[in-house]
């Protein structure tokens, strides 16, 4: 590391990289701070070529991690030595002794039996190093996420043996070609969305919602999207099994009847109620009310159905972002466009 941007931008001229001191200074505040380095553009723009120089103005080791679509943590951090760890249980097991099972465990899955990948390598040189994650537009979500733990906190999950902390802090850089923004989810082919109607009106527009994505590998992600069509706008159905018709004319029916026993039953207003007038009061409210219980019974128990034919296409939009993943950019459940089908 060097003391100045002068010091940097000198050093990097003598390895053969011809810099401005812009680009020096932000070399060496980087370093300073341990904050990682983002380089976008296209391919064959020689975005490699800084940390490449950087590694040889600062003769320390360059490790590299290629990214691609469909990388895991196997790759860059590393897999346990499944082969030895095979041997080692194989030979406990055929010693004089009673194997204690518990110990075999914990000696199986030490760091001993871990071989490191590119990641972990770094955080353990002991030493600074340069670290190139090379196109990191590849890389899904969770990936995404596993590089934001090391980057954030310079500490690695590895499942069985636990967290690793750095024992150096290496001088970070990143490539993108610019293929999606970072942040974005990609959905991977093969996903589905999982949804329902949840509501439909006698014109025929629905309201369909999703509360999740099905990537293949079985991994769930919960999501707030609704349904749309390729214009954008509501889905819309074909309608059937309405009663609207019947019932409006039980309702006029029903208003009538009313009106009439009224005008009909009411005493006048310089008279005495009679027996026989109290009763066509009753009756006149007894039929009011039984028209409007017609009415609502009949409204209640309409069924209004509405059929959309499968292989409709839809788009689905994302009302909330998710912190899950959720990426999963709202691309579609085929993978090559933002069109969903319904089956």
């Amino acid at each position: 590391m060097y003391s100045s941007p002068d010091e940097t931008l000198r050093a990097l001229e003598e390895v053969g990289y011809f810099a401005d001191l812009k680009t020096a200074t932000t070399v060496y505040l980087a370093g300073r701070i341990h904050r990682p380095i983002m380089l976008e553009g296209p391919a064959g723009s020689g975005k490699t070529e800084l940390p490449s120089s950087v590694a040889r103005a600062y003769r320390v080791p360059l490790l590299r991690l290629q990214c691609y679509q469909g990388i895991n943590e196997e790759k860059a951090i590393g897999q346990y030595d499944r082969s030895l760890q095979e041997f080692y249980v194989l030979l406990m097991s055929k010693s004089d002794r009673d194997p204690d099972w518990a110990q075999i465990k914990r000696e199986v899955t030490s760091r001993a039996y871990f071989m490191a990948g590119p990641l972990l390598e770094a955080i353990e040189q002991g030493l600074p190093c340069v670290l190139l994650i090379d196109e990191i537009d590849k890389v899904d979500y969770a990936f995404e996420a596993m590089l934001l733990e090391l980057l954030s906190d310079w500490t690695l999950s590895i499942p069985k043996m636990g967290t690793v902390q750095a024992t150096s802090i290496p001088h970070v850089f990143l490539t993108s070609n610019q293929e999606r923004r970072l942040g974005e989810t990609i959905i991977p082919a093969g996903s589905r969305a999982i949804g329902k109607i949840t509501q439909a009106d006698p014109s025929g527009l629905m309201n369909i919602t999703f509360s999740s994505i099905e990537f293949p590998s079985g991994e769930a992600v919960p999501i707030e999207a609704v349904a749309a069509d390729t214009s954008l706008d509501a889905i819309k159905g074909k309608v059937t099994g309405k009663q609207t018709g019947k019932s409006l004319m039980v309702r006029s029916l029903a208003g009538i009847g009313e009106t009439a026993a009224m005008i009909v039953g009411a005493p006048s207003g310089n008279s005495t109620f009679s027996e026989n007038d109290m009763l066509r009061m009753r009756m006149a409210d007894n039929i009011g009310n039984a028209g409007d219980e017609q009415i609502m019974r009949l409204l209640t128990i309409q069924h209004i159905v509405v059929s959309v034919p499968a292989g409709t296409e839809i788009y689905l939009v994302f009302a909330k972002s998710q912190s899950v993943p959720p990426t999963h950019e709202s691309t579609a459940a085929e993978g090559t466009t933002s069109v969903a089908s319904t089956q």
